[in-house]
């Protein structure tokens, strides 16, 4: 169905966090009773935002077919920020991150990111908040990863769009709780240093299946400044 929406216009930013929705068939329904009970607590939801793994295999187009049709509640009634996962880059059932091709069919995002990520990567301004997407994901066949070039882009985007605050998104996160060390491990190599430097006030990510939180941290310590 072709559907239409109306951009927010609201004095405060209220948005929701989606992670690893990855599913397939009815069984999306379960994430969508989540955004539902979501919705009903807070009438002022914005927008929400997904850090990856929508579905199970990007490459499978009935999966992004069971994604809207068992999902009506995020798909029809919210705007929504995502990005790739994992996941999002297995074309098929082999578990090789190819590329996002087939994400960015799904989505229209901002077309304002390094060239190298063109819509997987991409940021927003809503009020006082920067929002930045980033496709940190590995890529499979010697693809390269561009780390050195998206670095020199979301300094850009910081310098050039003053801020209050600014929210990044990732698909895995700087720190694990064991599952990722590894992909965590990346992250905090190739990123943490660089959100520190510019000042992120929160960074959001999925790929673990839980939910954790640090305290504040610097330099990989507890700093309550």
């Amino acid at each position: 169905d072709i559907c239409s929406f109306k951009t927010a216009k609201s004095n405060k930013t209220v948005f929701g966090v989606l992670a690893d929705t990855q599913s397939s068939g009815s069984n999306f329904a379960i994430s969508d009773g989540l955004v539902s009970k979501l919705a009903s607590i807070n009438k002022d939801i914005n927008f929400f935002m997904i850090a990856g793994d929508i579905v199970d295999r990007g490459g499978y187009e009935s999966q992004w077919n069971d994604f809207d049709k068992y999902m009506p509640v995020l798909n029809h009634q919210y705007l929504q920020a995502t990005i790739p996962g994992n996941h999002e880059l297995y074309h098929s059932s082999q578990a090789a991150y190819v590329d996002a091709t087939i994400y960015n069919q799904y989505y229209n995002n901002p077309k304002n990111g390094f060239e190298g990520r063109l819509n997987s990567s991409y940021y927003f301004k809503y009020n006082d908040i920067l929002f930045i997407m980033l496709d940190t994901m590995p890529r499979s066949n010697n693809q390269p990863n561009y780390y050195e070039e998206q670095r020199e882009w979301f300094g850009s985007v910081v310098e050039n769009n003053p801020s209050q605050f600014i929210i990044v998104m990732t698909h895995p996160g700087c720190y694990s709780t064991g599952v990722y060390d590894s992909d965590a491990s990346i992250m905090n190599s190739q990123w943490r240093e660089t959100f520190e430097e510019y000042g992120v006030s929160l960074a959001i990510s999925g790929h673990e299946h839980l939910y954790a939180r640090t305290a504040p941290l610097y330099n990989n310590k507890k700093d309550e400044e």
